[in-house]
């Protein structure tokens, strides 16, 4: 999902950070439990950012809670 539209070495980046933001792991359950402003300072680099962070954690809920 962050990868679309975004070089790989951008995503990489926001990766790491995004796993930084959360506590080191990168799980479903550390997703949900992130603020918004925790995921759009993290992956602020990648294309669309902002409509990628208020879908990110949506997107987890049906995917993964359902």
């Amino acid at each position: 999902m962050l990868s679309s539209q975004t070089k790989d070495e951008v995503t990489d980046a926001a990766v790491s950070k995004l796993r930084e933001a959360v506590g080191g792991s990168l799980s479903v359950d550390a997703i949900l439990a992130a603020s918004d402003s925790a995921i759009s300072e993290a992956i602020g680099k990648v294309g669309f950012w902002r409509r990628k962070t208020q879908s990110v954690c949506p997107r987890l809920l049906m995917d993964y809670r359902t």
